[in-house]
């Protein structure tokens, strides 16, 4: 075997071994996301739960009809100007810093200084 095989089959080897590394760090990210996954699916299947289990008690107790949530729904997803299935808030700007922040928030990313103001289920 002469010299330029030799550098020829390590190059290979380093190559190989990159190869290796990399698939061996997708293969724990994808067991890392799998692991999110089953984590949201779970929580997904229990807040299916309680909001079947809430409905049924509107309905029962409340005498609340189909079409009083849907109106209540539709409300809701409204509230940020959009019609996307989502109960958002629009940004608001931070009275301090005057930075614009996720209407969620309570606080101002950026200095820290409370926002004040209606928080989603009254700051629960």
């Amino acid at each position: 075997m002469d010299l330029v095989d030799l550098f020829w089959n390590l190059r290979q080897q380093q190559q190989i071994g990159e190869v290796k590394a990399k698939s061996d760090l997708a293969h724990s990210d994808a067991q890392s996301h799998e692991s999110a996954l089953a984590d949201l699916s779970r929580r997904f299947e229990r807040l299916a739960l309680v909001t079947q289990a809430l409905a049924e008690l509107l309905f029962e107790r409340a005498h609340v009809t189909e079409a009083d949530l849907a109106a209540k729904i539709d409300e809701i997803d409204m509230r940020d100007g959009k019609r996307d299935g989502r109960a958002s808030s629009p940004p608001r700007s931070c009275p301090k810093c005057g930075r614009e922040v996720a209407g969620i928030r309570t606080t101002c990313l950026y200095c820290g200084a409370p926002l004040g103001g209606a928080t989603p289920f009254g700051g629960l």
